[in-house]
């Protein structure tokens, strides 16, 4: 009997064969479109930013998010073109992307289902000139009727995202005209929903590890926790999107949301109330940096707190919608629990209320900001008004802060201490109009700011900070500095004066003027620069001037005149005593006037300017007159005399000079010596010189040991510097009977080249140069010379090598009674009568030698390249039948796998791309190795040639 075949089991078979043809699918399909979907993917990019953008890899996977494809980017750099060559807007980890399968399979169109963007580091800025970095969406062409055009292919790519997610991101927002910073780290951030349905909800998180927020030098958020959850109903058709019951937490300040936006006609119409989820003044405290940044989990609070508002209406960019913030803390306080005392009594009543429209309708109220800290209170209130139009400002300060208790309500950090007392009673009431035309009768200024026994030390600096007395008060036109007495480690200064339009400054930024009066016991710069303990002596920076310095903005719209009297004052190294002179600032310059004092053992007077507009690159132009000061000591003290003139540290006298410069610095208030010009002169006292290297090789040379010590009478020295050289004009020098004069330069890499013109008297030379110059005088008479020698002798010495290995080179001097014209002259004549005629007999014989090479080495390298183009001819007619043959067979491939289908030919496609690639390589290979050995060809030539021209020059320098 015939067995029945087990109909279960067929069926398990097949359903086996479909899943292993399903896995392997899986596995193939990433691979057989993965140069499709990247092609795809580097089109969109390219095509729709005005950036540089670079991947490291790429990745298909089929199995995580089946029956979808998953493709990802992995280590993305956006870096910026234009205006922002070179600066990177984004480094980004990875970025995936989920795509429909079918819309894959089917080449038509790739519909996008999900993003996640992993580890964004991203940098936005806002230039000087306006321009932000992140405008890199390509430019819209329009046609002539002004018309966008559109691609006439479109786009591959559809939108259907259900989830869109940054996860671990940092962003740095950096406004430069605004003079704003904000930092977020470790942003995460989902969105959630289907954004294709015309009706859906959306679910969107995000959360701020740190965020970081200031502006014009005040932090408004240091390091603060942000948290945002918000459900949306969201009606895409009609473009409403409606809040639910949402939250928004910044450090422990929670507020609670809800409402609408419509987007009425393109303009969003705006309805959203929002109130604090726990009225306690704890939660409004977190939001001062300084106090949440310092223990404040163990803070004790108490107090109530109202925090509410809401914003209504249309936002057309013009105008804005109604809305209001009203903050109210009552009955409240803080401690810290090993702290003695409590920051008590406080109060805030504020209401910031806009009832839409114009900006101008804004109004700031602050009725009561009020506090006590050790039964000292402070009072403040605010209001401000038409912010736009003439902003209207009232505000009155009174209160005491005795900061010996400041250390017993806040921690202070370690080895920081503060004392003293600061008493303010200020009234500030007006009109900016008023200000502005200096109508000074309708704003009312008065008041005063007292400090007494000020002292603050930290252990980040060895010195103390004190203010014995300050007096500021105010008055509508001006403020008055009755006195200010400040002193830092051993450095003291009182400064007394009247500082005008200070209100027009703070409120519409115009220039501030003043003029000023400072004087000072003893002042040490290096304090303030390095932060030097100030020992009151001056420290060794002979090897690096300005090590430690470094380029500064002077502010602008500033206009300060600083008469300035100092005893004593250190900079550098340098030391200047009974300074006077005035100190300038405007329009972003610091300039010196009048500027005298003494130093090391003289005087010197400096005018000039220090420029920062361009803070990259600051400007120094300045005029220097010094007056009998030692070599020595300005040898230690001036390190550009280092550079040029080490010759100082060896002389005994001393000089004055006038000098003015001009130069580009670099940010280590260094000079830019490719922009340095200066120019000077100099007048010397008599100079004694010993132990210079230079004047100890002349002396060997010449065999005058003299010359190594030396007195010189008085110079005039006349020297320009450019080029990051020191250019010393002629100057006559008188030395020990020794007439001479020295010209030429020093380079700021210590290279030299000057001459040397000596006249010599014939005495002044020792045994040993008199027996050389007998010698040379018989050998010149027994060759029938008529030589005769004066009384001295005329010699040039060159100069050269560098400051600390200098060479000495003797030359012929110029013409009069020397011994040398004499014996050149008698020399010379006979050699060139003989000279002549040996050369005429020479001279034919040579150009025959030349001649006949010359023809040989032609000929030898016209043979060469004969045969190194057989031998790339022959290589690229192999090279092309190569090719032929593969594309042939390539084609045959092609066609055999489409007999056998899509998967077929596409597997064929590939092989026959690989088999042509590899026949490529190999025929270009081969072209390329023709080309080799063809150049060494026509190379092998040329050097026989050499050296047959060679040997030809051989002969003929023999002759």
């Amino acid at each position: 009997m015939k067995k029945k075949p087990n109909r279960s089991r067929r069926i398990f078979k097949v359903f086996a064969a479909v899943i292993l043809i399903l896995l392997v699918l899986m596995v193939l399909l990433p691979f057989l479109f993965k140069g499709q979907i990247m092609e795809a993917a580097k089109k969109e990019i390219n095509s729709n930013l005005e950036a540089r953008v670079e991947f490291e890899d790429f990745g298909l996977n089929l199995f995580s998010h089946f029956p979808n494809f998953s493709f990802h980017l992995d280590h993305i750099s956006v870096s910026g073109i234009n205006d922002f060559e070179g600066d990177t807007l984004a480094v980004i980890e990875s970025v995936s992307v989920v795509l429909d399968l079918f819309n894959v399979v089917k080449g038509d169109t790739y519909e996008i289902k999900s993003i996640h963007i992993a580890r964004p580091d991203v940098y936005l800025k806002v230039a000087e000139n306006g321009k932000y970095n992140w405008d890199i969406a390509p430019r819209e062409e329009t046609d002539n009727a002004g018309q966008r055009q559109s691609d006439e292919e479109g786009s591959n790519f559809q939108v259907a995202l259900k989830k869109f997610e940054i996860s671990d991101a940092h962003i740095v927002y950096d406004d430069v005209p605004g003079n704003m910073m904000v930092t977020l780290s470790g942003m995460n951030y989902i969105l959630s929903g289907d954004l294709t349905a015309y009706h859906t909800s959306l679910q969107t998180r995000i959360n701020i590890a740190e965020l970081l927020i200031e502006q014009n030098g005040i932090t408004y958020m240091n390091k603060a926790i942000v948290a945002f959850d918000a459900s949306i109903d969201a009606d895409l058709k009609n473009e409403i999107y409606t809040f639910k019951k949402n939250s928004l937490r910044i450090n422990e300040l929670a507020l609670q949301f809800e409402g609408s936006v419509a987007m009425a006609g393109g303009d969003p119409d705006i309805i959203l109330s929002f109130d604090a989820q726990k009225n306690t003044f704890r939660n409004f405290l977190s939001l001062v940096p300084a106090i949440y940044q310092k223990d404040f989990k163990d803070i004790e609070t108490e107090g109530d707190l109202s925090f509410s508002g809401y914003v209504k209406g249309i936002y057309t960019g013009s105008e804005l919608p109604s809305f209001k913030l009203e903050v109210l803390v009552d009955r409240a306080s803080f401690k810290y629990p090993e702290l003695p005392s409590s920051v008590s009594g406080i109060q805030l009543d504020m209401d910031i209320d806009h009832p839409g429209g114009d900006m101008d309708k804004l109004t700031v109220d602050v009725r009561k900001f009020r506090f006590s800290m050790l039964d000292n209170p402070f009072d403040m209130t605010l209001f401000v008004s038409t912010p736009v139009s003439d902003p209207y400002f009232s505000t009155r300060v009174n209160g005491r802060v005795d900061l010996s208790s400041v250390s017993k309500v806040y921690p202070l950090g370690q080895d920081e201490t503060i004392s003293g007392s600061v008493d303010a009673a200020i009234t500030l009431k007006g009109r900016l109009s008023n200000i502005e035309k200096k109508a000074y009768k309708d704003v009312d200024a008065s008041g005063s700011v007292l400090v007494k026994d000020f002292i603050y030390s930290t252990g980040d600096v060895d010195e103390t900070y004190e203010i014995k007395h300050a007096q500021l008060n105010f008055a509508p036109a001006y403020l008055d500095l009755v006195n200010l007495d400040f002193l830092y480690g051993s450095s003291d200064i009182n400064i007394k004066g009247k500082i005008e339009n200070y209100l027009a400054y703070a409120l519409c930024d115009q220039g501030l003027k003043g003029e000023l009066n400072a004087r000072s016991k003893y002042f040490n710069t290096n304090q303030f620069i390095s932060g030097d303990s100030g020992s009151g002596e001056i420290q060794d920076t002979s090897d690096t001037d300005t090590a430690y310095l470094s380029a500064f903005k002077v502010p602008a719209h500033i206009d300060i005149k600083i008469n300035a009297g100092f005893n004593r004052v250190i900079y550098d190294n340098m030391e200047l005593n009974d300074a006077t002179g005035i100190i300038s600032i405007k329009d972003e310059k610091l300039t010196i006037s009048n500027l005298k004092g003494n130093m090391l053992g003289g005087t010197i007077g400096v005018n000039g300017f220090y420029d920062s507009r361009n803070i990259e690159q600051p400007l120094v132009d300045l005029e220097v007159n010094i007056s009998r000061i030692s070599f020595l000591k300005a040898f230690a003290t001036f390190g550009i005399l280092q550079k040029f003139a080490p010759v100082f540290e060896h002389a005994a006298g001393d000089f004055s000079t006038t000098l003015s410069m001009n130069t580009r610095l670099k940010q280590d208030m260094n000079p830019d010596w490719a922009t340095f010009v200066g120019k000077g002169l100099m007048n010397t006292s008599e100079i004694s010189l010993e132990n210079v290297n230079t004047l100890d090789k002349l002396a060997d040379v010449l065999k005058i040991p003299s010359l190594k010590e030396l007195d010189i009478n008085p110079l005039k020295i006349l020297f320009d510097i450019r080029e990051g050289k020191l250019f010393l004009k002629p100057t006559d020098i008188t030395m020990e009977g020794i007439q001479a004069g020295l010209s030429g330069w020093t380079s700021i890499d210590e290279t030299m080249e000057y001459t040397l013109k000596m006249e010599i008297p014939r005495e002044i030379f020792g045994e040993e140069a008199n027996a050389v110059l007998d010698g040379l005088l018989s050998q010149a008479k027994a060759g029938g010379a008529n030589v005769s020698v004066g009384n001295t002798v005329n010699l040039d010495v060159l100069i050269g090598g560098t400051l600390s290995n200098p060479t000495v080179k003797p030359a012929i001097g110029s013409p009069g009674k020397g011994i040398m014209e004499d014996i050149t002259n008698a020399v010379q004549q006979e050699i060139d009568k003989k000279k002549e005629e040996l050369e005429q007999a020479a001279r034919a014989e040579a150009q025959k030698i030349l001649n006949e090479a010359e023809q040989q080495a032609l000929k030898v390298i016209s043979e060469a390249q004969k045969q190194a183009e057989q031998v790339r001819k022959t290589a690229r007619e192999a090279a092309q039948t190569i090719r032929s043959n593969a594309d042939a067979h390539a084609k045959t491939l092609v066609e055999e796998g489409k007999k056998k289908g899509i998967l077929a030919e596409t597997a064929a496609k590939k092989t026959a791309e690989e088999y042509k690639k590899k026949a490529y390589s190999e025929a270009d290979q081969m072209v390329a190795e023709a080309d080799k050995k063809a150049d060494g060809i026509i190379n092998t030539a040329k050097q026989q040639a050499a050296r047959i021209r060679s040997d030809a020059q051989k002969k003929v320098d023999a002759l």
